[in-house]
């Protein structure tokens, strides 16, 4: 596992094993965490393989958040890969079928 720490608010705990990449994300995602996150590009792309998106311990999304997320769905989709979402809140469902 390897754990992305953009700022004291948020983090993401990431697995790259053979079956699956799964990213555990923690804490605010907004404006400034989203942007420093769309720079780093910490989740692996994988042709064939699925990846898990858990946001079940993000506490703050915002809609650059939400927008973040999406584009980083997108991109694993491009290069061949599954998302898989786990967590997601009713807000934050709602948010990210707005923006899609």
């Amino acid at each position: 596992m390897t754990a992305w720490l953009f700022d004291t608010s948020f983090r993401i705990e990431i697995t790259d094993d053979p079956n699956a990449v799964r990213a555990d994300f923690h804490g605010e995602l907004d404006a400034m965490t989203a942007s420093v996150l769309c720079r780093a590009a910490p989740i692996p792309t994988r042709p064939g393989r699925s990846t898990v998106l858990d946001l079940s311990e993000l506490t703050i999304v915002d809609m650059s958040g939400a927008r973040e997320i999406l584009r980083i769905a997108h991109e694993i989709e491009r290069e061949g890969g599954t998302v898989q979402f786990q967590g997601v809140t009713r807000e934050l469902e709602e948010m990210l079928r707005l923006i899609s």
